[in-house]
């Protein structure tokens, strides 16, 4: 999808823990947050299943190279020698300005190695001499939020960029970022069984409604392509609410 047509910006949203529930209504409600307002949308969705073996490093090492790839030397290696022994896919976009954004610290499984490769790299010490709020929380982060509604704070052109946003304020274990509250969680199975998710899902439907103002202000030639890195990472037993598979959605304009 992202090599058939040559597009201005690809803005790539890896999601921490995206609470895709079994429970359709749940489900449709998060998806409708995002598409809300945004009427000229070409919507693509695919679906893949989850690396268990990296989690959410593992969801950025399969984006990154999309084949088969030793595990250890993407741990170890930084990461411009590693696409290139791998002849990873992403080494086709060197044209572009490669931009990558955590919410949280680059040491976080170090991290630091990305910067090889991208022109930018913006992690959570970055990000705080920008003014960006910290969202307190049991991986106290950028609020995630904040970031995709001022992006044009962040890049320095607004054009041929392959933007990498990774989130982690649904990280399990999960609190509040926002007192804002879209659903009540009493009255909704299975948000009524835990407050686990509640709050995922309340902090969710926040970011999907910024996502949804980023893409009403997004330009004509550009891509927005959305995922989840995993599903919530609870006990088999708590587990069980949330969708296996991965759904990736793919966002361009008419």
């Amino acid at each position: 999808v992202i090599q058939e047509k040559k597009y201005n910006n690809v803005f790539v949203i890896i999601n921490e823990s995206y609470p895709n529930f079994r429970n359709e209504y749940l489900k449709k409600n998060l998806f409708n947050q995002i598409i809300s307002g945004n009427e000229n949308l070409v919507i693509k969705i695919f679906k893949r299943r989850w690396n268990r073996t990296l989690t959410t490093q593992g969801a950025e090492m399969d984006f990154f190279c999309n084949n088969a790839v030793d595990v250890q030397n993407f741990l170890k290696k930084d990461l411009k020698t590693y696409v290139s022994e791998n002849n990873c896919w992403i080494n086709d976009f060197n044209d572009k300005n490669l931009i990558y954004i955590h919410s949280y610290t680059e040491k976080y499984f170090n991290r630091i190695r990305y910067k090889s490769f991208f022109d930018e790299t913006f992690f959570k010490e970055d990000l705080e001499l920008l003014n960006f709020k910290i969202c307190e929380q049991n991986f106290p982060g950028i609020c995630d939020h904040e970031i995709i509604d001022n992006l044009q704070k962040i890049t320095k052109s607004q054009n041929n960029n392959l933007l990498i946003f990774l989130t982690v304020n649904n990280h399990i274990p999960v609190e509040p970022v926002s007192e804002e509250v879209f659903i009540d969680c009493k009255k909704n199975y299975p948000l009524n069984l835990n407050d686990q998710y509640c709050t995922l899902y309340n902090n969710q439907m926040l970011f999907n409604k910024s996502v949804s103002k980023f893409l009403s202000k997004m330009g004509n030639e550009d891509l927005l392509i959305f995922f989840s890195d995993t599903p919530p990472m609870f006990n088999r037993k708590h587990r069980i609410h949330f969708q296996d598979i991965i759904d990736i959605y793919f966002f361009s304009k008419n």
